[in-house]
């Protein structure tokens, strides 16, 4: 079932698995689509800013979804995802937040923390936020960094449309990020 133009900015906290700030769990084809987090999230092992945990098993997706706060875990952690598995996909997403692990082995990353061989393309982090952008490193086309100076750019909302036909994604002057257009254009 999709999760589609949603948002969060209340705390999450939890202490145990599987806390994210728009869902603890993303699996079974399920997808989020055009949402975002400006809330801290805290919990202890899958914390991400959209979905702490993404399964292994069919088809989940995140797109064009971002996360502009705090993320802290013991492991597993991450600004889009704490845990990605096989057959899962994100894409055209960023996270400004700091991420922050606190386990021993504790596996994260500014969009993932740890990742089972799924597909992530087209993602960004703050260079400043963490050490790597998938499990401590950079993958180029698929988790990089970028500083603060380029999130504010225009460039940035145009790396993230890519080869999309709706181009969702718009540059606002004055912005620290790019934004989602849907929630823009239903501020009145």
């Amino acid at each position: 079932a999709p999760i589609t133009n949603c948002t969060n900015s209340g705390t999450v906290s939890g202490t145990d698995y599987y806390v994210g700030g728009i869902a603890g769990s993303i699996s079974h084809r399920a997808t989020a689509i055009g949402c975002y987090n400006t809330a801290d999230v805290t919990g202890g092992s899958y914390v991400g800013g959209i979905a702490g945990y993404m399964s292994s098993d069919f088809g989940a997706t995140i797109t064009n979804c971002y996360n502009t706060a705090a993320i802290t875990g013991e492991k597993r952690v991450g600004g889009i995802a704490g845990f990605h598995g096989t057959d899962r996909t994100v894409t055209n997403c960023y996270s400004t937040g700091t991420i922050t692990a606190t386990g021993t082995d504790a596996e994260y990353g500014g969009v993932v923390g740890n990742t089972n061989g799924g597909t992530i393309t087209n993602c960004y982090y703050l260079n400043t936020a963490a050490s790597g952008g998938i499990n401590g490193a950079d993958v180029e086309g698929q988790a990089e960094a970028k500083t603060a100076a380029e999130f504010a750019s225009a460039d940035m909302a145009v790396l993230l449309n890519g080869d999309q036909t709706d181009v969702p994604w718009e540059y606002i002057e004055g912005n620290a990020t790019p934004t989602l257009k849907f929630f823009n254009k239903n501020k009145n």
